[in-house]
């Protein structure tokens, strides 16, 4: 599989899979227009312009005027001493991500990046090159500086970088390439610096996650609106016409969907149930609407110039478009909403261990007393709880005054994407322990046999993954590997 580079129709998904291992091709178009964009930066110098960031220093050096003699040395100094990004290593898969958002950045000709630059990092994904890039330090104002220059360091062979599996010096890893190293054209530390793309690569794998843990939150309600023989009024359609949210009205036929062949929910007496099944589609379809907005914030972010100082028909522009504002905040808004899907799921756990809401034993122990039962999924539920609430803090409520005063506003954008991701993975956990206990549920009362279509085919895929506890054991792993069947898809096998 090969994505094309063309600066205009890359998506969440080709990030994701670029980031998984993917090829990546730039087409002739997005050639044309990198090469079109570096030559009216050399025209541009060679006439006397003045560019920020190139014949003048960054930040408060801005009034430093920088020779043509030492133009390549000035960039390769701001590499060098802005690759000081701290912590534990992101993910090879954020940072390929990153580096396919980077050409993509590129591909749109307003960067005046050299094509030999390009020609490198287009090297390094597809002979899997991977720098090493810590993930703390990025203030997601002049874009994500400290993390995109330890992503570029290796280029001119300094660095560290993953390569067939192991961590190695850069200089080592072209040397068994046969990559000659950069040699720095005039802005070409500048254009990989200043942006957001690797934020925006981590927050891709973090959309991308949300949006299956939704998805399998929804299935678990759908289970337990089941499991409770809960009515389906709740969902009828005319509830959304008259309060015309498109997440609830989506919901609601979501749900509609996984329960059209239950005549234990459309025969129900009940009047009403609890707010976690009655006002599904109004928490839900909230959450789906917060979803929306970030995943369209995220997708006009993949296909934008994160980039500064622009180049604009021979003119040279210097303004603010690596500031992370316009994705940090729905990210933000999308941890917060995570609280409610991660909130659900702790709720339905603690109704299957209630005897009065299933009929069945006491935390669904077949010896109550004897064994404990699915007890202590309902504490490690709540641990985990307690963790997705602090990651809800948002951080753009945050600021910052570096650079001597000069840069006065910032987004932390990165940390936005890091405790999403975080958020979503740990309300994977959370969501594989409710479909651990209510599949140990649906056995205990006899009813797997009565399940709508569509949720037995789900039943299925968890039990592949997760056998019957036939007696008090660990099921840990059996949650792991739930958990990751919801983030990732991947199928059970027998």
């Amino acid at each position: 599989m090969s994505i094309k580079i063309d600066g205009e129709s890359l998506d969440i998904e080709e990030v994701c899979a670029v980031g998984r291992g993917a090829d990546v091709e730039i087409t002739n178009d997005g050639w044309q227009r990198i090469v079109a964009s570096y030559s009216k930066l050399v025209s541009l110098i060679e006439g006397g312009t003045q560019v920020y960031g190139v014949t003048t220093g960054v930040g408060k050096f801005v009034s430093v005027k920088i020779p043509r003699s030492e133009m390549g040395q000035f960039q390769l100094n701001l590499l060098r001493s802005h690759a000081v990004a701290l912590g534990e290593p992101l993910s090879r898969e954020t940072v390929r991500a990153a580096m396919a958002l980077r050409l993509n950045c590129f591909a749109k000709g307003a960067s005046a990046v050299s094509p030999d630059a390009v020609k490198i990092l287009l090297s390094f994904l597809k002979r899997d090159i991977t720098p090493v890039v810590r993930s703390r330090g990025s203030l997601g104002a002049s874009g994500d500086l400290a993390l995109l220059a330890q992503m570029a360091l290796p280029l001119v062979g300094e660095g560290m970088v993953i390569y067939k599996g192991k961590e190695i010096p850069a200089e080592e890893a072209l040397r068994k390439e046969r990559i000659v190293p950069l040699k720095m054209g005039p802005k070409d530390a500048l254009s990989f610096i200043n942006g957001t793309s690797m934020f925006t690569a981590e927050s891709a794998f973090a959309i991308s996650e949300m949006k299956r843990l939704f998805e399998g939150v929804v299935n678990i309600t759908a289970f337990m609106f089941f499991l409770c023989a809960s009515p389906l009024v709740p969902l009828d359609e005319r509830f959304s016409l008259l309060r015309p949210h498109k997440g609830q009205a989506e919901v609601a036929r979501r749900l509609r969907l996984l329960l059209e062949d239950s005549p234990r929910c459309k025969e129900s007496r009940k009047i009403q149930d609890v707010y976690s099944l009655r006002c599904a589609p109004q928490v839900l379809g909230a959450v789906l609407d917060t979803l929306s907005l970030a995943e369209s914030a995220l997708n006009t972010e993949i296909s934008s110039v994160s980039d500064n100082p622009l180049v604009f028909n021979g003119e040279v522009l210097s303004g603010g478009n690596f500031h992370g504002e316009p994705l940090a905040l729905p990210l933000d808004y999308a941890a917060i909403s995570v609280v409610q899907l991660a909130s659900l799921c702790e709720r339905h756990i603690a109704r299957l261990m209630n005897p009065d809401v299933t009929g069945l034993s006491a935390f669904l122990s077949r010896k109550p007393g004897i064994e404990s039962g699915l007890m202590l999924a309902h504490y490690v539920a709540v641990s985990l709880l307690n963790e997705v609430r602090l990651l809800s803090t948002p951080a753009t409520v945050d600021r910052a005054v570096v650079s001597l005063e000069t840069e006065d506003n910032a987004s932390f954008g990165m940390m936005c994407a890091l405790k999403l991701r975080r958020s979503v993975q740990l309300s994977a956990k959370i969501a594989g322990l409710a479909l651990l206990c209510l599949v140990e549920a649906l056995d205990m009362a006899e009813i797997v046999r009565s399940l709508p279509r569509r949720l037995f085919e789900e039943y299925r895929k968890i039990r592949l993954l997760a056998p019957p506890l036939k007696t008090d054991s660990s099921y840990s792993d059996s949650v792991e590997k739930i958990a990751s069947l919801i983030l990732r898809g991947e199928e059970a096998r027998e």
